[in-house]
């Protein structure tokens, strides 16, 4: 087998090499470079991503240093709102008390166990108030007047069902409302 006779021209072959040239500095020396650029430019953002978290770090330490300083000559305000810690029969009383005025009744869990000892904080508990709609409502609007701040995050309103062993049963007038929430407290100040 022959190959056919083939003349190459001084032409074709520096056309074909300036081809191959023209095709190989892409991808020799452009592409590693653009990678290069790529890598850069990922380092340069990530640098400015992080000065920008140390910036607004740094705004949230001076904008809380700040509400503080504005806060200190009101402590005793804020503290005469908050309960103290030990002191959670006075929250309990004040609740009861709301709900003989009221018509309701309630029942109140504190969940102490996951509140942190001696120092300022939440104390969050789950109330259940159980009533007529009117009650109740008057229930939930003279929390605002407990002698403690109060937050409630959670509330679910529905119908009253008492259950017995045969059935359950649904009291048309009567409803049941459990509100999740905290008390603020504040540690006992202690004599040194």
């Amino acid at each position: 087998m022959r190959f056919p006779n083939v003349k190459l021209k001084r032409q074709n072959v520096t056309m074909l090499l300036f081809t191959g040239t023209i095709l190989l500095v892409p991808l020799g020396i452009i592409i590693p470079n653009v990678l290069e650029i790529r890598s850069t430019a990922h380092a340069i953002y990530s640098q400015y991503d992080f000065l920008e978290e140390r910036n607004r770090l740094g705004y949230d330490i001076k904008k809380a240093s700040r509400d503080y300083t504005e806060a200190l000559p009101r402590i005793k305000e804020l503290t005469s709102l908050s309960l103290p810690e030990g002191d959670e029969l006075t929250f309990i009383t004040a609740t009861e008390s709301l709900a003989d005025k009221n018509g309701v009744s309630v029942t109140l869990n504190l969940l102490t166990d996951k509140a942190v000892k001696g120092k300022t904080g939440q104390l969050p508990f789950t109330l259940r108030v159980e009533g007529t709609f009117a009650n109740v409502m008057g229930y939930i609007g003279a929390l605002r007047t407990l002698p403690m701040a109060t937050s409630i995050n959670r509330i679910n309103i529905g119908k009253k069902v008492t259950s017995t062993r045969e059935q359950q049963s649904v009291t048309s007038n009567a409803v049941a409302v459990t509100m999740e929430g905290f008390v603020y407290r504040s540690p006992v100040a202690t004599a040194n």
